[in-house]
């Protein structure tokens, strides 16, 4: 089961530059993972974001659509909303 997942890095003088995690406008999306100087950090709501990190993101979207067509494959019956 692959779940999409996004990378963005921040650049140099981004807004998101600096602010903490519980600030980033994700909508739907989820903040799952964040390397910064090739280490891996789990964010927390007062995890600050800063220029050069990638930012890893999943859309709750497309976790649904690849869990329901693993789902319905592998079973006789089909998930709906």
């Amino acid at each position: 089961l692959a779940i999409p997942v996004r990378e963005h890095t921040v650049s140099a003088h981004s807004r998101w530059d600096g602010i903490p995690v519980r600030d980033y406008p994700s909508g739907h999306d989820r903040l799952i993972l964040i390397r910064r100087d090739g280490k891996d950090i789990i964010p927390h709501g007062d995890t600050l974001i800063h220029a050069g990190d990638h930012l890893y993101i999943n859309r709750v979207q497309d976790v649904w659509e690849t869990a329901t067509a693993f789902h319905n494959k592998n079973n006789n019956h089909t998930l709906s909303k």
